[in-house]
This record gives structure tokens, sequence and C-alpha cells, in this order.
């Protein structure tokens, strides 16, 4: 099976600090989690300017390649299929563009994309005519907790 490289943009809560304490269970609350639990892709860069953060953040999801900027992590020798922008919003917008020029097939991006519609319709765009796949998450739907409530909701 081929493996996808992945690179996650931001190593706070998101990224996969809020799995750091239950990494054993298959509830999964971060992107890193759901990509270290799923066979089909590899974790393989993280980008944060904070270096203790991105330290212990490589440390804890066995990631060997880091990355204090998103410009050095895409000029490196990885071609990255999937890369996960969880950065803080005020970045998103940057961060796109900047990952928008590497080509990924997918592109993850915590919500909102940027701060104006604009901007927003921008990106979308561009990654429809490069055919680049955007996801932005928005949603807790597979969150066991969420889908419990739903079901309840429904009775």
């Amino acid at each position: 099976m081929k493996k996808f490289n992945v690179l996650i943009v931001g190593c706070g809560n998101i990224a996969g600090g809020y799995d750091s304490s239950d990494d054993d269970s298959n509830n999964i609350l971060t992107h890193a989690k759901a990509f270290k639990l799923h066979k089909g892709f590899f974790l393989c860069g993280c980008v944060d300017p904070n270096i203790k953060a991105l330290k212990n953040f490589s440390d804890y999801w066995g990631i060997d390649r880091t990355y204090s900027n998103l410009n050095d992590a895409l000029k490196d020798n990885i071609k990255y299929d999937v890369i996960s922008i969880c950065s803080p919003t005020s970045s998103h917008y940057i961060d796109l563009k900047m990952s928008i020029n590497a080509k990924p097939k997918l592109i993850f991006c915590e919500k909102p994309i940027a701060d104006n519609i604009n901007d927003a319709k921008k990106i979308v765009n561009i990654c429809k005519d490069l055919k680049i796949e955007l996801a932005v998450n928005h949603t807790r739907r597979w969150n066991k907790n969420i889908q419990k409530f739903k079901h309840e909701l429904n009775l």
C-alpha cells in the first residue's frame, strides 16, 4: 500500500496536543493521531516557529523532519502529498498560499481559511484550477461523543 507523505503545519492542540494524553484509544481528536492511525499516511514533517513545541510534537508523534518555518519545509527534498494546516488562524491564508505552490494532492486546513470572503474564494479557485483537493475542518461528525449525542437526539 502506498503511503501518502504528510506535513503538519502548526504543532499545537488541534495538530496533536489534544490526543497527547490519550494516544492508546481509538478516539481521535487531532490531525496527527488521525494520520498516525491510518495505514495510508506517513507523518514525515512538521512545522512550528516555537522550537520547544516543535521538538515536543515531533518527539511524541515520531516525526523526523522538523522545520521552524513553512518555507524551509517546502524547500526540502520531500514531496508532501498532504499538507495539514493547524497553524493559528491569522496564518491560514499565507500558509495556504505557500502550500499551494508545493502542489500537494490535498490540503487539510482548520477553519477559517482566510480573514475575508474574497481571499477564501481565491484559495478555493486556485485549488480547483490546480486540481488540489482542499478540505476545511469545521465539524466533529467523526467524534464518538458527537455521534452518540446525535443518536440520542434522533431517538
